[in-house]
């Protein structure tokens, strides 16, 4: 294990635009925006996204949301009509692109005016009501939670994919199979996101004997067999979720594609009271490929600066900080929330990173990885 972190030292690294690793992996380290469904839904938004990726040089790429609906209209047969429009977006401003590919839909209704399901149409199937006459589905499973709609009871608070149903995983990786026979090695394509390894309680529990740990059984499965699929790019796990998780996650057995992974990634790595970072970052020497380091900014995810709830805030520029001097991320993702969501938005965010003197560093300052460095 071998940490070498340019912060104490003074070093910078400068990093080309697109840049790869000796092994032939695009790299695409530095600052990325995630877009949000409802941030692309009008042509005037897809201008906004556009003009940002242009006129802010600190800022790599960006993360465009998959929904399974929008890209399988019958069984089969796929439409790359949206994710090229992403791509071209990104490699037209020379900035890199990558893929969120949702298995989790943070949506009651399922057929709603911001984003399309996460299943096609030809596996949206229902299976009756719940006993509050909210709907079940057949592939998908329901988790709790209050819901203000629901009188602030709980209730169905949104659903999962039957990843612990291999026909369901089968059809999922047909979907990743597509975007790597067609994206993979492109020189603008960072790679994909596979989200999210959070998956909350079953409302009314899980019938058939199945259960979370058959459901996260399902997701390590698809990391493992997608992780094989992209070559030329990173195709990222997103580690937020339970203790026993992880502990599995990092204990795929050595010859599978696991071993040899590119980044992971938290969208939990700012909560300090949740442990999980720490534990992941315990089990990162174990590991014998190179890894790379990334980080997500999520509003939801943080709470305050100490750990504490509601406490103080951080602020845009701690967060990045830490991520930058502490964590050493050579990736970081950050959520395009609106004004309405401050202090996390990320309005606030550009308008630091903008008068940051980091800006002027390559990527915002995070591109200080190089392929024989293991961090």
């Amino acid at each position: 294990m071998h940490i070498i972190s340019p912060y104490s030292s003074g070093l910078k690294l400068a990093v080309a635009a697109p840049s790869s690793a000796a092994s032939g992996v695009i790299m695409s380290q530095g600052i990325h925006v995630k877009v949000e469904p409802w941030q692309l839904l009008a042509p005037s938004q897809m201008t906004d996204v556009g003009t940002e990726l242009s006129t802010k040089t600190w800022l790599r790429g960006a993360m465009f949301p998959i929904r399974w609906w929008d890209h399988e209209p019958s069984q089969g047969v796929f439409d790359k009509t949206k994710l090229e429009t992403y791509y071209d977006m990104c490699a037209s401003r020379n900035k890199m692109c990558t893929f969120l590919i949702g298995s989790r839909d943070f949506q009651v209704e399922v057929f709603n005016p911001t984003e399309s399901p996460i299943l096609p149409a030809d596996l949206l199937t229902t299976n009756g009501t719940y006993s509050n006459g909210q709907a079940k589905y057949l592939n998908m499973w329901a988790y709790e939670g209050k819901d203000a709609d629901q009188g602030g009871i709980w209730a169905v608070k949104g659903y999962n994919l039957n990843l612990y149903d291999v026909v369901i995983r089968d059809r999922f990786l047909a979907v990743m199979q597509y975007i790597a026979d067609n994206f993979d090695g492109r020189p603008y394509f960072a790679g994909s996101m596979f989200v999210e390894s959070s998956i909350g309680q079953p409302f009314e529990g899980f019938v058939g004997g199945n259960s979370s740990a058959l459901h996260y059984a399902g997701m390590l499965d698809i990391f493992i067999r997608a992780k094989a699929m992209f070559k030329k790019s990173q195709f990222i796990p997103d580690i937020n979720a339970t203790t026993s998780f992880i502990n599995d996650f990092f204990a795929v057995p050595a010859g599978h594609a696991l071993t040899h992974r590119l980044p992971w990634s938290t969208s939990n790595m700012f909560t300090i009271a949740t442990g999980n970072v720490a534990l992941v970052q315990s089990k990162i020497p174990s590991l014998t490929g190179k890894i790379w380091i990334m980080s997500q900014i999520q509003a939801h995810d943080m709470n305050s600066v100490d750990g504490s709830y509601p406490g103080t805030p951080p602020t845009k520029e701690y967060l990045y900080l830490r991520a930058r001097n502490t964590h050493l991320a050579t990736h970081l993702y950050v959520q395009r929330n609106t004004p309405s969501v401050a202090p996390f938005n990320w309005d606030g965010f550009v308008s630091y990173m903008d008068s940051s003197p980091y800006a002027s560093d390559p990527y915002g300052g995070l591109s200080q990885t190089l392929p024989d460095i293991i961090i």
